[in-house]
């Protein structure tokens, strides 16, 4: 809900016969969360569909859907899950045995298999990141990662926070208790 909270109500109007409201429950939305915040929590969920350990959903679904998402698979295997959502419909499945044993899932490979053929069958939207006027871009980044030069692209970020710690491909890495981070965002 972009950061605010909207109280569930099971009526919203009492009717007469001639459709006249009589009575209507009032609407109490505050804001809960940051709106810069939930821009890039969406924004990192959409990239772990579009690159990360949710692409395979690209099967299920074309190109055009913008959807968010974050596979889980918990120690030795035992659980499998994943959350994902689009505009209007937010889902969690979970895979895992009563005794506690090993799955042969991921979260990807289990719990995400079903997300999507439960999606599928339902009418998914294209999910819309409204971008506040307190998120700002970095230019393309280009990051030393683990021994190799990774393109990143673009980054969001909250006003003048620039992502600290990001290492470009020129430069030697220092891990030695630098706290490296590449998505440092919330700093």
């Amino acid at each position: 809900n972009g950061g605010f909270r909207v109280p569930l109500n099971v009526i919203r109007e009492v009717l007469d016969s001639e459709r006249r409201p009589l009575q209507r429950r009032e609407l109490n939305v505050t804001e809960v969360f940051d709106s810069g915040a939930v821009f890039l929590t969406n924004y990192l969920l959409t990239r772990v569909v579009e690159s990360g350990t949710a692409s395979q959903l690209s099967r299920y679904f074309p190109d055009t859907h913008s959807l968010a998402g974050k596979t889980g698979t918990t120690n030795e295997s035992r659980d499998s899950w994943f959350v994902g959502y689009d505009d209007e419909i937010l889902g969690v499945t979970w895979l895992g045995r009563d005794d506690n044993q090993p799955t042969p899932f991921t979260g990807a490979s289990g719990a995400m298999q079903i997300w999507a053929d439960t999606m599928q069958a339902v009418s998914v939207r294209p999910l819309q990141l409204i971008e506040p006027e307190s998120i700002s871009w970095t230019e393309a980044l280009q990051i030393h990662y683990e021994g190799e030069c990774l393109d990143i692209g673009r980054v969001p970020y909250i006003g003048t926070k620039h992502p600290e710690n990001t290492l470009s491909c020129q430069t030697t890495p220092d891990r030695g208790g630098s706290g490296f981070n590449p998505f440092n965002w919330f700093n």
